[in-house]
């Protein structure tokens, strides 16, 4: 997203307004509460047997969504 100019006018501004410590100050102190979140997510589809299939959508787009979240066991994540 750092590639378009509305978000890099977005980021400049921001910087300007409050600063860079700021910012990353504000992303430090989030970061922990986001990591055991990530790492559980990660412990829970690391042994997955079924993949998505990235290159095999058409198939899927003539089904409903819900039985496609069944198959792939997504409805925990959700």
């Amino acid at each position: 997203m750092k590639n378009s100019p509305a978000v890099d006018q977005m980021y400049n501004d921001m910087i300007k307004e409050k600063g860079a410590l700021w910012l990353y100050r504000s992303v430090l102190k989030v970061l922990p509460r986001l990591i055991p979140t990530v790492v559980s997510m990660w412990f829970k589809t690391r042994d997955r047997k079924k993949r998505l299939p990235f290159f095999d959508y058409p198939q899927l787009l003539a089904q409903p969504l819900l039985k496609i979240r069944q198959d792939f066991d997504l409805l925990p994540l959700i």
